[in-house]
């Protein structure tokens, strides 16, 4: 539940507002591709959230495997834009934390966006074991 209150939150105040207003979300609005990314890491994320525990109910696997299969197309893309777009925020404007901050984010980001892709294959092999 406060996941779909903090993805709530975001969604309102972020994406409610046009992007000459964006400013009043990040004090880093000086950076207009810094807004743009941060933005699509918020929006992939919070889709992501929603999304994500569906994916783990074994009964979605038994009794809808195609509904199973296509949202887990739709979550590899999101953890692919949601990696993405963090880690062009901190290569644009960076962490508030400083450099060890961003190589800590980066790193995250880097392993999320490497670890979809052999999700992806095995599922696509139905080696469910590795999958």
């Amino acid at each position: 539940l406060l996941l779909l209150a903090f993805s709530t939150y975001i969604i309102v105040v972020f994406l409610s507002q046009s992007p000459a207003h964006w400013e009043t979300v990040s004090d880093y609005s000086r950076y207009l591709y810094g807004t743009v990314f941060i933005g699509l890491h918020f929006v992939a994320g919070c889709g992501l959230q929603l999304l994500l525990p569906f994916q783990l109910l074994p009964v979605l696997r038994r009794r809808a495997l195609g509904v199973h299969r296509i949202l887990g197309r739709i979550v590899v893309v999101l953890c692919q834009l949601v990696a993405c777009g963090g880690l062009l925020y901190t290569a644009t404007v960076g962490t508030v934390g400083g450099l060890s901050m961003d190589v800590s984010f980066a790193i995250y980001g880097v392993l999320v966006f490497s670890f979809t892709l052999p999700t992806l294959y095995y599922a696509r092999k139905h080696d469910v074991e590795r999958h």
